[in-house]
Formats: C-alpha cells, structure tokens, sequence
C-alpha cells in the first residue's frame, strides 16, 4: 500500500513538472504598446479674452478733452454707442449691452491729443478693447479704453 501511494505521488509531482515546464519553454507574445498622439496645440486657435475686459465694436459720437469720471481725471475722452459686442472676459460687474451710450477715457497716456481726434471722428466705427475698473467708493464701475483699431470686417 504504501508503494502505491508513492508511486502515485512520484507520478503527480512528475506530472505538476512537466506542466511548468511546458508552460515555461510556450512563446511569449510579444504585443506593442498602444501608440498614444500626443495633442496638437498649434492647430487650435484659442481666442483668450483677459478677465475684466470687453472687445466691442462702437461708433464714436463724441471726442472731449480734460474730464473726470469715477473720481479719476483723464486727459482725452471719448463717447461712443455699442454697436457689436465681440466677447468679454471673467469678472465683469456691469455688463455692456447693444445700444448703449457710454463715455471711456483712454489708459494708454502716450497718445498725443492730435492723434486721438484724427483717428476718432465723428460716426467712425472702431474695434475697441476696453476693461472695467471699479470707482474708488467700490460702488460704480467705468471702462477705459486699452486699445482701438478699425472695424475688422
């Protein structure tokens, strides 16, 4: 009896190797890794609009000299009507709408006098990049012009 069992456990430890083995000696499969694109930024266009600021399109109605609005002096001014409204950034507290009338002064001080009232005549249509800025009582909102440029068509 105990020869039996012997043989029997000879015989299944045989056969446990030779089932490593074969699994050993099998051909691994060699699989490539998936190809991964990487992203193309450069065919993109991301038009980016800075918090705080509007790009309009508006007519100009008027073009003053030495004004104060919001408790801040400003050396040109300009009043113009919101034609085209082309995008704005975060943050804005007092929205523009189509139609509105609204006086800017310029940020950009560099501009001389001539320049301004030769590119800014009466019932001119402009691009315009404009940014809100608070009043010093934080209550009221003005905008200032950044820049301007002809009406892209």
């Amino acid at each position: 009896m105990k020869r039996i069992v012997y043989i029997l456990v000879v015989i299944a430890l045989v056969s446990c190797k030779t089932n490593t083995v074969a699994q050993e000696q099998e051909p691994t499969k060699k699989t490539k890794p998936a190809v991964v694109e990487k992203p193309k930024f450069d065919d993109v266009v991301y038009d980016r609009i800075d918090p705080s600021t509007v790009h309009i399109v508006a007519t100009v109605m008027t073009v003053g000299e030495e004004k104060t609005i919001c408790s801040r002096n400003y050396k040109d001014v300009v009043k113009i009507k919101i034609d085209a409204i082309n995008g704005s950034g975060q943050a804005i507290v007092n929205v523009l709408s189509i139609g509105q009338e609204i006086e800017l002064g310029f940020v950009n001080k560099t501009l001389s006098r001539d320049v301004i009232q030769q590119d800014l005549t009466k019932d001119k249509q402009l691009s315009m990049v404009v940014i809100e800025t608070l009043c010093q009582d934080f209550n009221q909102t003005t905008y200032e012009i950044v820049s301007y440029g002809s009406k892209k068509q």
